[in-house]
């Protein structure tokens, strides 16, 4: 039995969106998919817009979690003085 997945949009009935998907397959047959989409949008056209930004911006330096607090924590502060003063 061969095994492999890939991702797939789903259509979904009950309303009128749409979720990037894992789709997990045996012998080519769709058998399962996650249940939590990666991507979610009103149209497959604002899934692959969604997915066009996140290429962009993964091809970008990474933020160091640690330093990435630090900054917004720093801002927020600069922000609440400038509001008092």
């Amino acid at each position: 039995m061969k095994k492999t997945w890939n991702y797939r949009l789903v259509k979904y009935v009950d309303d009128d969106g749409y979720g990037l998907h894992e789709v997990h397959y045996e012998d080519g047959i769709p058998v399962s998919r996650t249940e939590d989409p990666s991507v979610v949008g009103d149209t497959p056209q604002s899934i692959i817009d969604q997915l066009l930004t996140m290429r962009i911006a993964a091809r970008k330096l990474p933020v160091l979690n640690d330093k990435f607090w630090e900054v917004q924590q720093n801002a927020e502060k600069t922000l609440n003085r400038e509001k008092t003063d």
